[in-house]
């Protein structure tokens, strides 16, 4: 009788502390982990409870502009995770049109922060005001002029082109890193001669892991047929260039696997999976191959692409 009890007090207690934990208290015990520089253990999850959301991004306002860089990137980011796990359009829309407007901030860090997340939404989560409002901060931004042209052209598509060139033009000094991030954005926006130089130059180099890691990951970015065509005819090369991911494995593979993991994401209805951590999901690799190339010779002419994803 006496250990049911003691059950019952322990459990008692617990769900009392849970209870204690209202959204404010979270949020505000958060910064203060962050701004004391010590553990960050603080758990979330009663924050994403859709009874507690609006309590939460109250309570997350005064952190926007807290004098610690640290808090201000923690609390765009606790509202960005917010948005992301909420299926509140309005919620959503709110946060989303939040971090907007800190792409023309003086504060570089959190227009990089908010850069990073707004990436992980889909396009159609975006409210026409934000959308607008992305495209004019291309050209009035005076921070993270690459990755800001990058998201604008993800999210804003080919109306966008004419605020890429004219930043390029505008900005004759930029590093190279910068410039190569908006030519890849205005491949993304519809650019057919950067599309156009950008396989052919592909087409000479060697295909290899290398190539398969660095460059790969760019062109998916780009979004376009012209570009995909050269990867997907690149899956139906038999030519061992590639090595296994298994470092103990030091014998020749084709690239194909290795392109297929890269694209499977962004070709609507290919018949290749990938997992959380972004490797194919087959037990059975040469079959999977098989599948794959065959889908490819029956719809190389026809397949669409996913363009409402980074």
């Amino acid at each position: 009788m006496n250990k049911i009890f003691s059950i019952v007090i322990v459990f008692l207690m617990f769900c009392g502390e849970l209870f204690a934990q209202s959204p404010e208290k979270v949020v505000n015990d958060r910064m203060q982990q962050v701004r004391s520089r010590s553990t960050v253990n603080v758990d979330l999850k009663i924050l994403f409870n859709p009874e507690n959301t609006s309590k939460a991004l109250s309570a997350l306002e005064k952190y926007y502009t807290d004098t610690t860089k640290d808090v201000r990137l923690e609390a765009y980011n606790t509202a960005a995770l917010l948005a992301l796990k909420s299926t509140n359009v309005v919620v959503k829309q709110k946060i989303i049109a939040q971090m907007v407007n800190t792409l023309t901030s003086s504060d570089a860090d959190v227009s990089f922060t908010c850069i990073k997340n707004l990436i992980r939404f889909n396009a159609t989560d975006f409210p026409v005001a934000s959308i607008f409002k992305i495209q004019q901060s291309v050209n009035e931004a005076s921070n993270n002029k690459g990755k800001l042209a990058r998201l604008a052209a993800f999210v804003c598509g080919p109306v966008v082109a004419p605020n890429l060139s004219q930043l390029l033009r505008d900005n004759p000094t930029l590093n190279s890193t910068i410039k190569s991030d908006i030519k890849m954005a205005m491949a993304r926006a519809g650019n057919e001669n950067l599309q156009n130089r950008m396989v052919q130059k592909c087409k000479q180099q060697v295909l290899n892991n290398d190539f398969v890691y660095d460059i790969v990951p760019e062109l998916v970015y780009t979004r376009n047929k012209i570009v995909f065509d050269f990867l997907l005819e690149a899956i139906m090369r038999d030519t061992k260039d590639c090595t296994s991911a298994n470092n103990d494995d030091t014998r020749p593979m084709i690239c194909a696997y290795r392109l297929i993991e890269q694209v499977a994401p962004y070709i609507i209805n290919f018949p290749a999976k990938i997992d959380e951590a972004c490797e194919l999901k087959t037990k059975d690799y040469p079959a999977l191959l098989t599948e794959v190339r065959g889908w490819i010779n029956a719809n190389k002419s026809n397949y669409q692409l996913n363009q409402t994803i980074y």
